[in-house]
């Protein structure tokens, strides 16, 4: 593929990343919330048990010190909780109160309910293959950078 082409090819994802990001944080907004405490909770309500602040960054890609003053409100919203973990008054696990439950509970559902609204748009068969499109691109673009990063290495 020419650079001419592959350049435009690029300028195509990035318009279409940056309008899709620009319409999730105006659906987010609906509920008062930025993209980072938009992440976190997710990750919080997909693990029950509570996270440590350090894996909350690693599965939302923050970094560590922009995680803080996140947990920060959400904990004064009465969002989150924060564990001691096994007596180690230093680690702490962070967990959503049943407040932050149903909150997000209730953001999950309007979302879902939205997407779907736009999803029934295509067929079954170009969601799959929007799906599998869009995984098999990062893939290879994940497999390319690291293929520089390991080359740079050595």
């Amino acid at each position: 593929m020419e650079y001419d082409q592959i350049a435009r090819l690029q300028g195509q994802l990035h318009d279409a990343k940056r309008l899709f990001d620009s319409t999730l944080h105006r659906l987010i907004r609906r509920w008062d919330l930025t993209e980072n405490a938009f992440r976190i909770l997710y990750v919080l309500y997909s693990n029950p048990e509570g996270v440590e602040p350090a894996k909350i960054a690693e599965l939302t890609n923050l970094l560590r010190p922009a995680v803080c003053p996140v947990l920060n409100k959400l904990d004064s919203q009465g969002m989150i909780t924060r564990k001691e973990q096994s007596g180690d008054h230093r680690r702490k696990l962070i967990a959503l109160t049943p407040e932050g439950v149903r909150f997000v509970t209730g953001v999950k559902a309007e979302c879902l309910r939205i997407e779907g609204k736009a999803f029934s748009h295509f067929s079954p068969e170009e969601i799959q293959n929007l799906v599998t499109l869009f995984s098999r691109y990062t893939q290879c673009l994940q497999e390319e950078v690291n293929a520089k990063e390991k080359n740079r290495k050595e």
